[in-house]
């Protein structure tokens, strides 16, 4: 079993362990906890991890502006995946789906049928086609034929989420397995949308063998897990009904491992996987809304008691 043992490193002042060997891991946590110090003790240990960090929308702007990217101070693992996205990206001259056609030929490997679903979740997380051109600015989002708007000047959360997707179907059109560290792919994302990027997750899980690690600070990244591992639980023991979630995208209990990390004057961390369930606990997920519920009810007897 592999395994990570960190022992005071930044914020973590104690000890933290993670087994290695699950297909999907979890971090979750407030702001300053410890997860970017955690996934970037896993990445700095795998040469060819790839590492998709915070702070994407920056991305469009280095590419447009030499000048701009000069200016910075880039974060060596945002440099490092912009690299990887300048090298890659002629790949995908066209949209997905049509740049991937000489591939199918050439690699035997890809499941057509998954591919296929993969970009059509990108779509509609996207809002559109994404596809590079030759042109100056040179990410683009096709909304329709008639709409084509520049990376640079599209929404915060289309520049946050379009390397994500970028990255993932890359790694899909050339499935082996590698270990992939997504940094809050719920990035000014709406809840449906962060419900979709975990399916892509999964499919690229399922297609490729890979290993992937996120942090997150959303709840919905959580609910969205849970629904693809109660999916395994249940429909990959029966037959002859409609799928409710594809079985490309349902993952097994025994892939997935979350972890809470804390720090109320020290760091600590816990699993929140439920052993019965296999599922992340309910109860973990949301907290803040138990907390606005109570402060409420405070709030009503006081209205209540004032007579207002």
């Amino acid at each position: 079993m592999q395994k990570i043992s960190i022992d005071n490193l930044g914020p973590i002042d104690g000890h933290f362990e993670m087994d290695l060997d699950k297909k999907l891991t979890i971090l979750i946590g407030e702001q300053a906890t410890g997860k970017s110090t955690i996934a970037r003790f896993i990445a700095e240990q795998n040469e060819d991890c790839l590492y998709i960090p915070a702070g994407r929308a920056i991305i469009p702007l280095i590419f447009k502006s030499y000048a701009a990217a000069t200016r910075l101070k880039i974060d060596p693992f945002m440099d490092k995946f912009i690299l990887f996205v300048d090298n890659v990206r002629e790949t995908f001259f066209d949209d997905y789906y049509r740049a991937m056609q000489n591939q199918y030929k050439s690699d035997s490997r890809i499941n057509k049928n998954n591919f296929a679903e993969a970009v059509s979740l990108l779509r509609h997380i996207v809002k559109g086609e994404c596809a590079y051109s030759n042109e100056a600015d040179k990410d683009k989002i096709h909304v329709n034929k008639e709409i084509i708007i520049s990376l640079f000047e599209a929404s915060s959360g289309q520049q946050e989420i379009f390397y994500i997707l970028f990255a993932l179907l890359y790694v899909l059109s050339h499935p082996d397995p590698r270990t992939i560290i997504i940094e809050e792919p719920e990035a000014h994302l709406y809840p449906v949308s962060q419900k979709l990027v975990m399916e892509l997750v999964a499919r690229v899980i399922n297609a490729t063998g890979s290993r992937v690690i996120i942090t997150t600070h959303s709840p919905y990244i959580l609910t969205a897990t849970n629904l693809l591992i109660h999916s395994a639980k249940v429909e990959n023991k029966i037959q002859g009904e409609e799928a409710v979630v594809d079985p490309m995208a349902r993952l097994n209990p025994d892939d997935v491992a979350a972890y809470l990390l804390e720090r109320n004057g020290q760091f600590s961390s816990r699993s929140i996987i439920d052993e019965e369930s296999g599922l992340i606990k309910a109860e973990e997920i949301d907290t803040v809304s138990d907390i606005i519920d109570e402060k409420m009810d405070d709030l009503v007897r006081l209205e209540v008691k004032h007579g207002l």
